[in-house]
């Protein structure tokens, strides 16, 4: 008996739009500017009931707390600036590819576990 309260139900998950959905159209007009800094706000507010939009937007959070972590580095000598320029050159690379997909309309799942950590931002 103990086993089966231990059990819950699953959670649903957010329904991810494909190219040509409404949502996506509507979400693509701002959701490239998630992977350009500070600019990810402007999506996170603007448009908080688009499902696409808030996905870009959740992983350009996730985005610009890795690169103010890399600034930080830059404390260090030699081994901070080794890290931090690579780290920011990685970083400038992903908010490209970033920036395309959302362009294009695709429900892209950053790698390196910036997926995950965006899902786990519950706004």
């Amino acid at each position: 008996m103990a086993e089966e309260m231990k059990k819950e139900e699953p959670k649903p998950e957010v329904k991810k739009p494909v190219a040509g959905d409404k949502a996506v159209e509507e979400g693509k007009q701002l959701a490239w500017l998630s992977y350009i800094g500070i600019l990810f706000l402007v999506p996170l507010l603007a448009k908080r009931d688009n499902a696409f939009c808030m996905h870009h937007a959740k992983q350009g959070l996730v985005y610009f707390i890795i690169e103010i972590c890399l600034y930080i580095l830059f404390i260090i000598p030699i081994l901070g600036w080794i890290i931090g320029i690579l780290g920011l050159l990685f970083m400038a690379v992903m908010s490209i590819i970033g920036l395309i997909q959302a362009l294009q309309g695709n429900w892209w799942e950053a790698p390196v576990g910036i997926y995950g950590l965006s899902k786990k931002f519950k706004f």
